[in-house]
C-alpha cells in the first residue's frame, strides 16, 4: 500500500465518520444560556435552574449550562429579546412562562411571534386560584368568595394568563373587582399577598405547590378556591389528578350559579386555560439557530422528559410530575394562536381595554 493511498483510505474513513463526531462536538467546550423572562427566586426561575443542572447531562458534548433572568413585561422582556436580540448560534435557548395571549391580541408590549420562534419542548400544568382568608367577610372554600364586596387582584400584565384566570372567573360568577397589575414575577405577587397589598391571584399548580401551599395555606394565610380542568382535544374538560384536594372551576361554578358558563367570557377563559393547561412553560431557541444545535436541543428534551432522576427531583421541588410536550402536540398549540375567531379577539382586546381604566 503506497503512502499517498494509505493517506486517501484514511480522508475517505474520517469523511464517513464526520457527520457523527460533529453532531458530539457542536456543543462541547461551549456555554449555553437558558433565557427565564421571569425574577430570580420565582417558580418559572425555580424550574428553570433545575432544568439547567439535569439538561446537560443529555446534550451531545456536555457543554456549560448557565441561567439568565430578564423579568418585565409579563414575560415579554425575556420572549422580546430571545426572538430580537440573542445570537442565533445555538447557544441560547428559553425556559419561559410564556403569554400567547399578548400575541392573539397583538398586543404591542411582544414584538415577536412564537410561531417564528423554533419551538423546542413544553411542559404542561393547570393553573389555581386562591385568596387570603381575611378577605372580607372571611374565605375557607369558594362559596365563601359570593360574600366578598370587592376582590383586589394581584397579577402582571393585563394581558397575561394570570389576569385572565383571576379577573374573568369573577365575571362569570357576577363579583366585583379591583386589579393591580405591573408585577415584575409571581414572586413579588405572592409578597405582595403576604403582606394584603392583594388578595386574590393565580398560580400555576407546580407554584402553589411548592411555595403558597407551605408558606401560606398551611399557615392559614390563603386559601385555594379552585384549579382550572384541563380541556382536551375533544373539548372535553377533566379536573387534574395532582389537584384532587382542589376542586374544579366548573364544579365550583354549578354549584353556586347552576348549569356550565357560557358566552365570551367563558370562551376566553377556556382559551387562556386551554393553552396554558397544555403547556405553561415553553422552551424555544432564536429564529435561525443551527439545525444541528436544534436537534441536539430537541432532543436533549427528549432525553429529560424520561430521567427518571430528573422527573423525581422535579416532583420533588415543583410538587408536581412534570408533563412534558414536544414535536407536534406543541406546535400545534402555537399554530392555534392565529385561528381564534375574530369575535373573541375583539371581545379580550376590548375587555383588556376596559381593565385598564
Amino acid at each position: 500500500m503506497t503512502a499517498r493511498f494509505a493517506i486517501a483510505l484514511l480522508a475517505g474513513a474520517l469523511a464517513i465518520v464526520s457527520p457523527a463526531a460533529h453532531a458530539d462536538d457542536f456543543y462541547k467546550g461551549k456555554v449555553v444560556t437558558v433565557l427565564v423572562n421571569y425574577t430570580a427566586g420565582g417558580p418559572t426561575d425555580i424550574e428553570a435552574r433545575l432544568v439547567a443542572h439535569y439538561l446537560v447531562n443529555h446534550i451531545p458534548g456536555k457543554p456549560t449550562v448557565i441561567v439568565k433572568n430578564m423579568p418585565g413585561a409579563g414575560g415579554n422582556i425575556g420572549a422580546n429579546f430571545l426572538g430580537e436580540v440573542a445570537g442565533k448560534d445555538g447557544l441560547t435557548v428559553s425556559f419561559f412562562t410564556w403569554s400567547p395571549i399578548d400575541q392573539v391580541l397583538d398586543d404591542p408590549g411582544l414584538r415577536i411571534r412564537y410561531n417564528n420562534l423554533v419551538f423546542i419542548a413544553g411542559i404542561g400544568m393547570p393553573a389555581v386560584v386562591y385568596a387570603r382568608t381575611d378577605m372580607p367577610p372571611g374565605i375557607a372554600k369558594a362559596a365563601d368568595i359570593m360574600k366578598t364586596p370587592t376582590a383586589i387582584i394581584g397579577t402582571l400584565s393585563l394581558t397575561s394568563p394570570t389576569t385572565l384566570e383571576s379577573t374573568l372567573p369573577l365575571d362569570l360568577l357576577g363579583l366585583k373587582y379591583k386589579v393591580v397589575h405591573g408585577y415584575k414575577g409571581l414572586k413579588d405577587i405572592e409578597t405582595a399577598v403576604m403582606q394584603n397589598e392583594v388578595q386574590f391571584t393565580a398560580i400555576s399548580l407546580a407554584g402553589y405547590r411548592s411555595s403558597i401551599e407551605p408558606n401560606m395555606t398551611k399557615a392559614g394565610l390563603v386559601a385555594p378556591l379552585w384549579h382550572y380542568e384541563i380541556e382536551d382535544a375533544n373539548g372535553k374538560f377533566t379536573p387534574s389528578a395532582e389537584a384532587a384536594d382542589i376542586p374544579g372551576f366548573l364544579d365550583v361554578y354549578r354549584q353556586l350559579k347552576g348549569g356550565t358558563p357560557t358566552g365570551l367570557h367563558w370562551e376566553a377563559l377556556a382559551l387562556s386555560n386551554k393553552i396554558m393547561s397544555n403547556m405553561f412553560r415553553a422552551v424555544f431557541m432564536p429564529p435561525g439557530s443551527p439545525k444541528q444545535a436544534v436537534t441536539d436541543m430537541r432532543a436533549a428534551y427528549a432525553g429529560l422528559a424520561k430521567d427518571e432522576a430528573f422527573l423525581a427531583e422535579y416532583e420533588k421541588v415543583a410538587k408536581y410530575r412534570a408533563t412534558f410536550v414536544g414535536g407536534a402536540d406543541g406546535e400545534k398549540l402555537i399554530a392555534a394562536l392565529g385561528n381564534v375567531k375574530p369575535e373573541l379577539v375583539a371581545f379580550m382586546k376590548d375587555y383588556v381595554n376596559k381593565l385598564a381604566k
